[in-house]
């Protein structure tokens, strides 16, 4: 609960996207280090296990995190070249962008 708690406030906040995404990613960092530091404290590991555990899930936290933002970011760039999404001066996301939706005025 605590990345997207991180996210909206600080996105909230600043409205720039570099921003929320360091913030974001500190957050789960914490998150995940205090979760692999109670684990290894629960199993009463030696303190190379300990070392070892915490590692292992920071490395593969800060890999899996990784692969993820490169992937939505050439995601993203594949959808704006091919013109998925149109991105008109209305300001809306529409993947219908001839599609007539009645007004509840006229209703």
């Amino acid at each position: 609960m605590v990345p997207p708690v991180a996210h909206g406030y600080s996105f909230h906040e600043t409205n720039d996207k570099d921003f929320t995404v360091v913030i974001v990613a500190i957050a789960s960092l914490v998150c995940v280090s205090l979760l692999a530091i109670f684990k290894a404290y629960i199993n009463k590991c030696t303190f190379f296990e300990y070392i070892k555990t915490v590692v292992y899930y920071i490395t593969t936290a800060v890999l899996v995190s990784s692969v993820f933002y490169v992937a939505g970011n050439l995601l993203t760039r594949f959808i704006e070249e091919h013109g998925f999404f149109d991105l008109s001066s209305s300001g809306g996301v529409s993947l219908l962008p001839h599609a007539i939706i009645p007004s509840l005025a006229s209703v």
